[in-house]
């Protein structure tokens, strides 16, 4: 099974660092959406890149552009994919949860 976790992010703490992180010894593919957070948070985006794809957005579009975004690059750049699963960039799904749903799903 091959999955991808699109991460929508606005702003986020250096929790998600952690979060993608713990995502990987999944094996799933991460892709993480900059939903315009600015110079701030570059960092944070910065140091995400060895671990995942990065999406950026020059200004806040919402949540649900940067779904699309993600969504759009997928169908464009890599259709090898079974299932593709959501998560905050907060931290509020745990990675176990996200590993439920998706073997449900298989």
């Amino acid at each position: 099974m091959q999955a991808y976790i699109i991460i929508p992010a606005y702003e986020p703490d250096p929790i998600l660092i952690s979060l993608v992180k713990t995502i990987l010894p999944a094996g799933h593919k991460i892709v993480v959406v900059d939903d315009g957070s600015g110079r701030r948070y570059s960092s944070i985006f910065q140091q995400l890149k060895p671990y995942c794809t990065v999406l950026v957005h020059t200004k806040n579009e919402g949540k649900g552009a940067a779904i699309k975004t993600a969504l759009s690059y997928l169908l464009r750049e890599d259709t090898d994919w079974d299932f593709i699963g959501i998560m905050d960039a907060d931290g509020q799904h745990r990675p176990a949860d996200m590993e439920k749903v998706l073997s449900y799903a298989s």
